[in-house]
C-alpha cells in the first residue's frame, strides 16, 4: 500500500485485484483475488454507503463472468464454481483494475480539465468549507489508495447531489444535460443510488460472502422478466469505458442492469492528493419506471413511488412488507424489492435460510445541494425469517401484529402529549421522542416477534413485554414526583389493555 504523502502520479501501480482496499468484517483489508478466493470471510465492512457501494461492484464482476439462464441453471452452479468464473474472468481484465496507469479503473482521463478536489468533497463524513469539525474523524486528510480506490467506487452510484462536482466539463459534443437553461452549469444531480432524499437498498444474505454474491445473482429471466432493462444485462463499464456523458457507450449504460450495478454518475480521475470531478451519465429514475433492483418501492399508477431511508427504521418494520412475494398470492400494491424477490426465490429452491440486509442513507435536498441535517444518518440492519413450509399465515400474523405495535406506539405519543398539554406545555417534540423511544425499545424483541408472530400461545408473553415497554417509555418520559404529577400520570397513563392478549394484568 502506498504511503501517506505519495505522489500519484509517480505512483506504478495499485491494482485492486492484487492490493487489499475492501474492509471485511473480522479480517481487516481484502483485495478483489481474496473475496473470490477464500470463503472463509463472511461480510463487507465498512458504513453502509461502503457496503452497499462494494457489494454491487462485486455483482457485476460476477454478472460479467457468469449470469446463469434461469434459476434451473443457477441451482446447478455454487458459489465455488461462481468465484472460479469470476477469478477468470479477473484474470482476463487484470489490467483494467489499476488504479493508476493507462487505463485507470472507472476514470476518465477527459475530465482533466476539471480542478482537483481534496476527497473530503466526496466523502459525506469529512467536514469542508464551513461545516464545524467535531472529531478527528471529519478532518480532511491524504488518503491511502485503499481509500482511495473506495471513494471511487461509492461516486458510481452514491454520489451526493451539489455543486462540487465542475458541470462546465462537458465531454460529449452539444450535450446539454449538465447545463441550465440560461446555458451555465448546472448543480450537478444525485447517483442513482441517492436520488432525492436518499433510498433504501436491500439484499439477500449467505453464510458467507462469497454465497452472498452467489445468491444475489440475476439470472437473465430475472433480468427481463423486470421490464427495466431494454438492452439486458449489458456490459461492465471497464470491459469498454465510455468517453462522454451522451456516447453510445453511456447511452448503453442508461438501458441495462450493469449500468445500475456501475451506474458512473460521476466522472472522476484521481490526481496528487486529489479528485477531478464531474458529473457523469445521468440515468432514467423512478419517475420513468427504472430503479435499482436493490431499492424498495412501491407500484403507482402513473409512475413508481420509492420508498425513502429512514434510520430509525429498522429492516423489521420496512423489509418485511417487501416480503408479500412469499405467500401463494401477494398484493401487487404492496411495497417491492425486485432483488429480494429473485434472491428469496434461490434461498427457498435449495431450502436455505432467508436473511435479509437493508441499509441506506438520508439525506436533505436544498437547492440541489445535499447534505446531512438533524435525524440524517447512515443506518442498516439484518433480520432472520423463521423457517416455515408456507408464509401465508405468517405473513398475515407479522403485518398485523406490525400495524397493533404501531397503534401502541400512537397510544404512547398521544399519553405523553396529553400528559405535558396537562401542564399547558405544548410541546409535540416530546411526544415525538416518546414514540421513537418505544420504537427503539422493540428494536431489542425484533427477532422474537419475527419467530412468534403466528404462535398465539408464544405472542401472550411477547405482547406482555411490549405493553410494558410502552409503559416504561410513558415513565421515563413523564414525572410523578408532586401531587400534581402523580394525578397527571395517571389520567393520561396509556390504555394498553386492548393490545395484550392477558388483558387482566393491565386493566384499567
Amino acid at each position: 500500500m502506498a504511503q501517506l504523502g505519495v505522489n500519484l502520479l509517480n505512483q506504478i501501480s495499485f491494482n485492486l485485484i492484487e492490493e487489499p482496499w475492501i474492509p471485511v468484517a473480522d479480517f481487516g483489508l481484502a483485495s478483489l483475488r481474496e473475496v473470490f478466493t477464500d470463503p472463509s470471510l463472511i461480510s463487507i465492512g465498512g458504513n453502509p454507503v461502503d457496503k452497499i457501494s462494494i457489494l454491487k461492484l462485486l455483482l457485476a464482476i460476477a454478472q460479467a463472468a457468469y449470469t446463469p439462464a434461469n434459476i434451473a441453471e443457477w441451482q446447478e452452479s455454487s458459489s465455488t464454481s461462481m468465484a472460479h468464473a469470476c477469478m477468470d474472468y479477473l484474470d482476463k481484465w487484470h489490467d483494467h483494475f489499476d488504479l493508476f496507469g493507462e487505463t485507470p479503473f472507472l476514470q476518465m482521463k477527459g475530465i482533466k480539465a476539471a480542478p482537483i478536489k481534496s476527497f473530503g468533497a466526496v466523502i459525506p463524513s469529512v467536514a469542508t468549507g464551513n461545516t464545524t469539525v467535531l472529531t478527528s474523524y471529519n478532518n480532511d486528510r491524504i488518503l491511502t489508495n485503499a481509500e482511495m480506490a473506495l471513494a471511487l467506487i461509492t461516486q458510481m452510484s452514491m454520489a451526493l447531489g451539489g455543486k462540487k462536482p465542475d458541470n462546465s466539463v462537458v465531454l460529449s459534443k452539444g450535450y446539454k444535460g449538465k447545463s441550465n437553461s440560461n446555458g451555465k452549469p448546472s448543480t450537478s444531480k444525485p447517483g442513482p443510488g441517492i436520488e432525492f432524499l436518499g433510498l433504501q437498498h436491500s439484499f439477500a444474505i449467505g453464510k458467507n460472502l462469497l454465497e452472498t454474491i452467489w445468491v444475489n445473482l440475476l439470472t437473465r429471466n430475472d433480468i427481463d422478466s423486470s421490464g427495466m432493462y431494454p438492452v439486458g444485462l449489458g456490459y461492465a463499464p471497464w470491459e469498454s469505458m465510455p468517453v462522454g456523458e451522451d456516447c453510445e457507450n453511456a447511452q448503453l449504460l442508461k438501458s441495462s442492469l450493469m449500468g445500475r450495478l456501475i451506474p458512473m454518475s460521476r466522472f472522476c480521475l484521481i490526481a496528487n492528493n486529489g479528485i477531478h470531478l464531474s458529473e457523469g451519465i445521468q440515468h432514467p429514475n423512478y419517475k420513468s419506471g427504472v430503479v435499482d433492483p436493490t431499492i424498495t418501492f412501491k407500484p403507482g399508477k402513473k409512475e413508481l413511488k420509492p420508498v425513502w431511508f429512514h434510520p430509525q427504521k429498522k429492516a423489521w418494520r420496512t423489509v418485511m412488507e417487501t416480503l408479500g412475494h412469499l405467500t401463494t398470492n401477494p398484493n401487487p400494491e404492496t411495497m417491492y424489492c425486485y432483488q429480494l424477490k429473485c434472491a428469496t426465490q434461490k434461498l427457498l429452491s435449495i431450502d436455505c435460510p432467508i436473511v435479509v440486509w437493508s441499509g441506506g442513507v438520508k439525506v436533505r435536498t436544498n437547492a440541489g445541494e445535499q447534505y446531512f441535517s438533524g435525524d440524517d444518518d447512515m443506518a442498516e440492519s439484518m433480520i432472520t425469517l423463521p423457517y416455515r413450509a408456507d408464509y401465508d399465515d405468517w405473513y398475515e400474523s407479522y403485518k398485523s401484529e406490525l400495524k397493533q405495535l404501531d397503534g401502541l406506539s400512537k397510544r404512547v405519543y398521544g399519553s405523553v402529549l396529553r400528559y405535558y398539554k396537562s401542564f399547558n406545555m405544548k410541546d409535540a417534540l416530546v411526544a415525538v421522542k416518546g414514540s421513537q423511544m418505544f420504537w427503539e425499545y422493540c428494536d431489542s424483541l425484533e427477532q422474537e416477534l419475527l419467530n412468534s408472530c403466528d404462535r398465539e400461545d408464544e405472542m401472550i408473553t411477547l405482547k406482555d413485554k411490549y405493553a410494558s415497554l410502552a409503559l416504561q417509555t410513558y415513565s421515563e418520559l413523564c414525572h410523578k414526583r408532586t401531587a400534581r404529577q402523580i394525578s397527571a400520570w395517571v389520567k393520561n397513563k396509556p390504555y394498553v389493555e386492548p393490545y395484550c392478549l392477558n388483558k387482566e394484568r393491565y386493566a384499567p
